[in-house]
């Protein structure tokens, strides 16, 4: 092969991957791994990238299945509070303090869709609404009530709740 022919080769690979890249699908060889890179959060949430969402209603079950494991949700639960205290720190002490609340707010819920769950943050589609779900879901936390919301949109069979074990086999 000549070294245009390889060139050629090599930018048409290059390419392939940037697009890939550009486009958040797996690059070759990264099959089956949801390993949280940007590449492959496409393929690790295809329902998002096919539903077009008009209201928060609709909205909703998406975000629920997007939290599905409970450490995602507790990790946002902490990030969400501790920007609570970021806001009230600001108003009382100095307003630069407003700076960290969506630092600290976003990074543990995007460390948790990338590291716990695998996916892409549904804040990259839907700011708002994913905000406004934040706090929804932190508010059932609170009340005890997100594990039935989590097996309503799941169903109870993929979804056990936080700190339950699976039963044993032969029971």
């Amino acid at each position: 092969m000549s070294a245009f022919r390889a060139s050629r080769s090599f930018r048409r690979e290059g390419t392939r991957q940037r697009r890939a890249i550009s486009e958040n699908l797996p690059l070759a060889g990264d099959e089956g791994l949801p390993i949280g890179g940007e590449y492959a959060l496409k393929a690790a949430n295809p329902e998002m990238n096919q539903q077009v969402m008009r209201s928060f209603a609709e909205f909703w079950p998406f975000y629920v299945r997007q939290h599905s494991k409970a450490r995602t949700r507790l990790l946002h639960a902490i990030g969400s509070s501790i920007a609570i205290v970021c806001v009230a720190l600001a108003l009382a002490i100095d307003l630069w303090l407003l700076l960290l609340a969506p630092l600290l707010g976003y990074g543990f819920a995007w460390y948790a869709h990338f590291a716990v769950e695998g996916n892409r943050p549904a804040t990259f589609r839907h700011p708002f609404w994913s905000l406004a779900a934040d706090y929804r879901m932190l508010f059932l936390m609170m009340a005890g009530r997100m594990d039935e919301e989590v097996a309503k949109h799941l169903g109870p069979e993929q979804t056990a709740p936080a700190g339950a074990r699976p039963a044993a086999s032969g029971e």
